[in-house]
């Protein structure tokens, strides 16, 4: 089909929109979690929109590990893990980490994040954490996070602990 005149124009949006676009394959193989690793289901609505998580306790030393294979759902348009990814993650993994530390829940109050790289789809991210200090009332935690072996970022949280109910 003709059409008369000349073809429309691109507007500055129309540039902008095309502009963020980018092209990426989603990874679609096996998780491939390490050995010992067992697959996490969180009772999360929220969490749970993050997909297949793997963790390990260690019990002795008190650090928790959880981890899942990157996919084109957690990115953002650059095709690189996104970051507010990250900080859902890494909020699930410090709570966890304080109730099999300390046997207590709690409250994120505050987190700080360095970023300090990115990661791909097919990329395996890892979180370890522990609790540096407990307080009565508070807890602080630190997290550090890999893929492909390099540090995407670490992080501190301040959780506010929940009044512990009698047994």
């Amino acid at each position: 089909m003709q059409q008369d005149g000349p073809p429309p124009r691109s507007t500055e949006n129309d540039s902008l929109t095309r502009q963020s676009m980018v092209q990426f394959d989603d990874y679609d193989g096996p998780d491939n979690p390490p050995e010992g690793w067992r697959l996490y289901r969180s009772s999360s609505p929220f969490t749970q929109q993050i997909g297949r998580m793997y963790q390990h306790w260690d019990k002795e030393q008190k650090i928790f590990r959880r981890g899942f294979r990157i996919r084109k759902a957690h990115c953002n348009t650059r095709g690189k893990v996104h970051g507010g990814m990250l900080m859902t993650f890494i909020d699930s993994v410090m709570g966890m980490t304080l109730w099999l530390s300390e046997e207590r829940q709690g409250v994120t109050a505050q987190m700080n994040t360095e970023f300090l790289s990115n990661a791909d789809p097919g990329d395996w991210i890892e979180a370890e954490a522990h609790v540096d200090r407990c307080t009565k009332t508070l807890a602080f935690l630190k997290i550090r996070v890999h893929a492909g072996g390099k540090l995407v970022l670490t992080a501190s949280g301040l959780f506010s602990l929940r009044e512990r109910k009698e047994k």
